[in-house]
């Protein structure tokens, strides 16, 4: 190898913090890693892809932007960082408060005919 730079497994700086939010509220995870070659980022929910979500990765930090909370953002969070060395995992949970409606009432017996 010789010239070529060393190459680092991924490790966390700092890992994503569990946070509360109120049903309809926006919020971001976040947690800074770094590794070479620059490690790629995957984020899951109760360990399934995510879907519907705005993510990045720059300067090191990983974050995942969550819309508009609902009930079913309630959930484990995790962030993989994976290189040619190694991966990497951390994980956090998120509380969604539910507003307390009649409205919810409702739209859980439409989910039930689904």
């Amino acid at each position: 190898k010789g010239s070529q730079e060393e190459e680092v497994p991924p490790f966390f700086t700092t890992v994503l913090k569990e946070c509360k939010v109120s049903e309809g509220q926006d919020f971001v995870l976040q947690c800074s890693l770094d590794g070479k070659p620059q490690p790629q980022i995957t984020w899951l929910v109760n360990d399934k892809p995510i879907q519907y979500a705005h993510c990045s990765f720059e300067n090191n930090v990983a974050k995942l932007s969550i819309q508009d909370a609902l009930p079913e953002d309630d959930a484990i969070y995790t962030c993989v960082a994976e290189n040619t060395c190694g991966r990497i995992s951390c994980c956090a949970k998120v509380t969604v408060n539910e507003r307390k409606s009649t409205k919810t009432e409702s739209a859980s017996v439409e989910d039930s005919k689904r």
